[in-house]
Protein backbone atom coordinates (compact mmCIF):
# COMPACT_ATOMS: atom_id res chain seq x y z
CA UNK A 1 0.00 0.00 0.00
CA UNK A 2 2.79 2.17 0.76
CA UNK A 3 4.36 1.90 -2.86
CA UNK A 4 0.87 2.93 -4.27
CA UNK A 5 0.94 6.26 -2.19
CA UNK A 6 4.32 6.76 -3.09
CA UNK A 7 3.50 6.54 -6.91
CA UNK A 8 0.65 8.65 -6.78
CA UNK A 9 2.22 11.23 -5.03
CA UNK A 10 4.77 11.84 -8.03
CA UNK A 11 2.32 11.66 -10.24
CA UNK A 12 0.42 14.45 -8.46
CA UNK A 13 4.16 16.23 -7.78
CA UNK A 14 4.74 15.57 -11.41
CA UNK A 15 2.21 17.84 -12.71
CA UNK A 16 3.84 21.25 -14.24
CA UNK A 17 3.27 23.98 -11.83
CA UNK A 18 1.38 26.95 -13.43
CA UNK A 19 3.01 30.19 -12.82
CA UNK A 20 0.25 31.81 -11.00
CA UNK A 21 0.22 29.29 -8.05
CA UNK A 22 3.80 29.51 -8.24
CA UNK A 23 3.78 33.55 -7.99
CA UNK A 24 1.17 33.09 -5.09
CA UNK A 25 2.59 30.62 -2.57
CA UNK A 26 6.11 33.27 -3.03
CA UNK A 27 3.72 36.27 -2.33
CA UNK A 28 2.64 34.19 0.43
CA UNK A 29 5.90 32.89 2.26
CA UNK A 30 6.76 36.95 1.11
CA UNK A 31 3.88 38.15 3.64
CA UNK A 32 5.15 35.58 6.25
CA UNK A 33 8.58 37.01 6.31
CA UNK A 34 7.94 40.48 6.25
CA UNK A 35 5.28 40.32 9.17
CA UNK A 36 8.05 38.22 10.90
CA UNK A 37 10.69 40.94 10.30
CA UNK A 38 8.00 43.13 11.76
CA UNK A 39 7.51 40.48 14.94
CA UNK A 40 11.63 40.43 15.44
CA UNK A 41 12.02 44.20 15.42
CA UNK A 42 9.25 44.21 17.68
CA UNK A 43 11.02 41.80 19.80
CA UNK A 44 14.13 43.96 20.49
CA UNK A 45 11.93 46.00 22.85
CA UNK A 46 11.39 42.77 25.37
CA UNK A 47 15.66 42.49 24.79
CA UNK A 48 16.54 43.53 28.15
CA UNK A 49 13.72 41.66 30.50
CA UNK A 50 12.82 38.48 28.44
CA UNK A 51 16.48 37.33 26.48
CA UNK A 52 15.18 33.91 25.59
CA UNK A 53 12.19 34.72 23.88
CA UNK A 54 13.79 37.79 21.84
CA UNK A 55 16.50 35.06 21.24
CA UNK A 56 13.87 32.68 20.26
CA UNK A 57 11.61 34.84 17.98
CA UNK A 58 14.88 35.62 16.09
CA UNK A 59 15.97 32.59 15.28
CA UNK A 60 12.55 31.61 14.32
CA UNK A 61 12.47 34.35 11.97
CA UNK A 62 16.04 33.18 10.77
CA UNK A 63 14.36 29.42 10.09
CA UNK A 64 11.48 31.11 8.45
CA UNK A 65 13.49 32.96 5.76
CA UNK A 66 14.91 29.55 4.91
CA UNK A 67 11.59 27.75 3.80
CA UNK A 68 11.17 27.88 0.21
CA UNK A 69 7.45 28.71 -1.81
CA UNK A 70 5.31 25.91 -2.23
CA UNK A 71 1.90 25.14 -3.86
CA UNK A 72 0.96 22.03 -1.74
CA UNK A 73 -2.53 22.42 -0.32
CA UNK A 74 -0.58 21.38 2.87
CA UNK A 75 2.08 24.01 3.19
CA UNK A 76 -0.92 26.78 2.57
CA UNK A 77 -2.45 25.44 5.41
CA UNK A 78 0.43 25.74 7.84
CA UNK A 79 1.21 29.35 5.94
CA UNK A 80 -2.26 30.21 7.06
CA UNK A 81 -1.49 29.02 10.54
CA UNK A 82 1.51 30.57 11.13
CA UNK A 83 0.75 33.60 9.87
CA UNK A 84 -2.23 34.04 12.56
CA UNK A 85 0.03 32.95 15.03
CA UNK A 86 2.76 35.76 14.49
CA UNK A 87 -0.05 37.75 15.22
CA UNK A 88 -0.79 36.49 18.17
CA UNK A 89 2.57 36.53 19.41
CA UNK A 90 2.91 40.61 18.34
CA UNK A 91 -0.33 40.91 20.26
CA UNK A 92 1.21 39.18 23.41
CA UNK A 93 4.57 41.69 23.17
CA UNK A 94 2.11 44.48 23.19
CA UNK A 95 0.29 42.78 26.25
CA UNK A 96 3.73 42.21 28.13
CA UNK A 97 4.75 45.38 29.34
CA UNK A 98 1.03 45.63 31.19
CA UNK A 99 0.48 42.25 32.34
CA UNK A 100 3.92 41.26 32.90
CA UNK A 101 2.19 37.60 31.51
CA UNK A 102 5.60 35.50 30.41
CA UNK A 103 3.16 32.22 30.55
CA UNK A 104 1.22 33.59 27.44
CA UNK A 105 4.06 34.65 25.83
CA UNK A 106 6.03 31.49 26.20
CA UNK A 107 3.48 29.45 25.24
CA UNK A 108 2.50 31.71 21.96
CA UNK A 109 6.00 31.17 21.22
CA UNK A 110 5.63 27.23 21.27
CA UNK A 111 2.81 27.55 18.94
CA UNK A 112 4.91 29.22 16.48
CA UNK A 113 7.83 26.96 16.41
CA UNK A 114 5.93 24.30 16.22
CA UNK A 115 4.07 25.43 12.84
CA UNK A 116 7.24 26.94 11.77
CA UNK A 117 9.10 23.66 12.06
CA UNK A 118 5.72 22.04 10.48
CA UNK A 119 5.69 24.24 7.67
CA UNK A 120 9.20 23.80 6.72
CA UNK A 121 8.24 20.20 6.65
CA UNK A 122 4.85 20.83 4.86
CA UNK A 123 5.95 19.01 1.72
CA UNK A 124 8.03 15.74 2.96
CA UNK A 125 6.19 12.46 3.28
CA UNK A 126 5.01 11.61 6.81
CA UNK A 127 5.46 14.97 8.32
CA UNK A 128 4.62 16.07 11.82
CA UNK A 129 0.91 17.66 11.57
Amino acid sequence: MNIIKKLIKKITFSKSVSPESLKAAEESMLNIINAFAVLDEKSKSIQDKYPAAREKIHLLFEETKKIEPSVSVRAGKFEQALQQQITKVNSSLDKIWASNDQKKLDDELKLLERYVRVRTTADKEGADE
